[in-house]
């Protein structure tokens, strides 16, 4: 495999006891998108249809990914790959974890494109740079159009962070459901906004053996950046959860410190839906700060 090209990987499981799911149209949207980029020819896009748990391993160290785009069902805390036999076998986010922090020093983004994804994203994220998971269940058109979206942007060249927020755009133009169910994870002290994927492909490193690839960052900056200044987004959800438990307070809270935010709540959104909102529409060292206040006070 050359490592000219940016190598993405898509994996796909529909155990025969689920739902069925439109992978083909899924996988040939993302081709296309990528075929129609200025940069077509520095990607590389796999697949590898029917995942098994036995699967799994071998073909990240078999393809060694810089992307890994998962497509298929997930419960919460797992991703549901198959047995030998087809039926679904739940891959926890702890094995998750494991599994990708094999292959961490080449795979990048992990993209879980399945319902509920964003608890495994969560674990997976101590590994990876960025990963994307769906914190609720997600329609299949919508599915679609956000993934074509994002390797759209990745290929012409975006940021993390830019082609993420093209896609889930794209949901909201589209007049589909569920643009603010996608969520961005990221390792603490990264910020998805300077990591650039076509950048892979070359390796310059610091003097201090760091690589800067794919960060639009300067290396001296590397050494002062603390997983403090820029917590991520389960860090801080956690911080949230564990400082305002209760619900009126996490709503005065909220309108407080953003209540442009708080305007966006509505009488059948729960808590979850909540955080869910504050941490997609401001970035979690916002947030992460406000609660400093808010604790001081």
């Amino acid at each position: 495999m050359a490592d000219e090209q940016i190598r993405i990987l898509f994996l796909a499981a529909n155990p025969k006891t689920t739902a069925p799911l439109d992978l083909d149209t899924e996988f040939n949207q993302i081709e296309s998108a990528l075929g129609e980029t200025r940069n077509t020819t520095r990607i590389l896009l796999q697949h590898r249809w029917k995942l098994s748990r036995d699967q799994l391993l071998d073909f990240l160290l078999q393809y060694r990914p810089h992307i890994v785009h998962f497509s298929g069902h997930g419960t919460e805390d797992n991703l549901l790959l198959q047995d030998r036999e087809g039926n679904a076998w739940p891959l926890d986010r702890a094995t998750a974890r494991a599994a990708f922090k094999t292959t961490a020093n080449t795979t990048r983004m992990v993209v879980l494109n399945a319902c509920y994804s964003r608890d495994v994203a969560e674990d997976v994220s101590e590994v990876v740079d960025c990963v994307v998971g769906m914190s609720q269940p997600v329609y299949d058109n919508t599915a679609i159009r956000f993934a074509s979206a994002l390797y759209r942007g990745l290929g012409d060249g975006l940021s993390v962070r830019e082609a993420f927020d093209r896609a889930r755009a794209q949901i909201e133009v589209s007049g589909l459901k569920g643009a603010t169910v996608p969520q961005i994870l990221t390792k603490p002290a990264l910020d998805p906004r300077t990591v650039y994927p076509l950048d892979w492909i070359s390796a310059p490193r610091t003097p201090e053996g760091l690589s800067t690839v794919g960060y639009r960052i300067n290396p001296q900056d590397l050494s002062r950046l603390k997983p403090s200044d820029q917590p991520d987004r389960p860090t801080v959800r956690r911080l949230l959860d564990k400082h305002i438990p209760d619900d009126a307070s996490f709503d005065a809270f909220v309108l407080d410190h953003f209540s442009e935010v708080k305007r966006r709540f509505s009488g059948g959104m729960d808590r979850i839906q909540k955080t869910n909102l504050l941490l997609t529409i401001k970035e979690p060292s916002e947030v992460h700060a406000a609660l400093q206040i808010h604790l001081q006070g």
